[in-house]
């Protein structure tokens, strides 16, 4: 039997698109963060409060909807 909280930590039900094609939204996403500028985009971004994360992929359609 499995619990309903195996389901919940087992990953995100989320599509990805092909790696060729996810950059774009990358780049759009650290943009939001306001990391667009900066040369360690991912440095930059892990220092983002959580509330503006949040912010940024809601305006991401369909990447976490």
């Amino acid at each position: 039997s499995v619990s309903p909280g195996a389901i919940i930590q087992s990953g995100s039900a989320a599509t990805w698109p092909p790696t060729e094609s996810s950059q774009p939204i990358f780049d759009n996403l650290a943009l939001e963060m306001g990391c667009g500028s900066s040369p360690e985009k991912i440095q930059c971004m892990r220092g983002v409060p959580i509330a503006k994360v949040m912010e940024a992929t809601n305006k991401l359609p369909g990447v976490c909807t």
